[in-house]
């Protein structure tokens, strides 16, 4: 209802369900998973992430799934730190995920053609480096993809997910007062951004819920219903990848 708030006249858009729509996917399928047992569900997920060297961070986050909290819509994060509230640039992610030793901002595009601004995941990098380093822990950024990379970036066009990072991250970092130089930042996203697409999602969650149903010892009602919120999730992923 808070995201519904903003969008004033276009609210018509949601008379379908949202279909289509970045964050009614997003909702919808967060909030389903949040609510899956961690194990098998979340793990597999975490497990299926790709990434140049992001097994450290994939291995932090399943060691300490069950501990981890998940934020949905959180709202906006300065972008300058020390700006007032209200003034200067803010990124809005879809989600954060926190364990003890893991801070992850999660970033979800629609599953149709939708594209990143110029600057959008740098300026997410910077920001998820500079929150997790705050609280002590390791930084991971998290993008949900409608398609495998190359993602498009708007002006630009498609480019590869750290290509696009890098090539705008001198930029962003001109623009705030960062403890991190450009060398030292460029050597960090190899291990600490990852990407998965929402028909991985769906495909994992089936297989999962193939593999619980014929191992599991819970009772046929506690089965029915992980069965039925899996089923809310695959099927939320698919009316949203449909066209209107």
């Amino acid at each position: 209802l808070t995201e519904i708030s903003f969008d004033g006249a276009s609210v018509r858009k949601y008379r379908s369900g949202g279909r289509g729509m970045e964050n009614v996917l997003t909702a919808e399928v967060l909030q389903g998973l949040d609510f899956l047992p961690r194990k098998p569900f979340l793990v597999a997920i975490v497990n299926a992430l790709k990434g140049k060297n992001i097994a450290v961070a994939q291995n932090q986050l399943v060691n300490e799934i069950e501990q981890a909290a998940l934020s949905l819509l959180p709202g906006p994060i300065h972008f300058k730190p020390n700006a007032p509230n209200g003034i200067g640039d803010t990124v809005n992610p879809d989600g954060i995920l926190e364990t003890p030793s893991l801070y992850a901002l999660v970033e979800a595009k629609r599953i149709r053609s939708s594209s990143f601004q110029s600057q959008q995941l740098a300026r997410e990098f910077v920001v998820v480096v500079r929150e997790a380093q705050k609280q002590g822990r390791r930084p991971f950024l998290l993008l949900i993809l409608g398609h495998e990379p190359p993602v498009s970036i708007a002006l630009v066009g498609a480019q590869d997910i750290d290509v696009a990072i890098e090539s705008t991250l001198k930029a962003v970092l001109r623009k705030v007062d960062s403890q991190h130089d450009f060398a030292k930042l460029s050597g960090m996203i190899d291990e600490s951004v990852a990407w998965i697409t929402w028909q991985m999602i769906s495909d994992i969650l089936r297989e999962q819920v193939t593999i619980f149903k014929a191992s599991a010892s819970a009772s046929d009602t506690v089965s029915n219903a992980i069965e039925r919120v899996a089923a809310s999730v695959i099927n939320g992923i698919e009316s949203h990848g449909k066209e209107q």
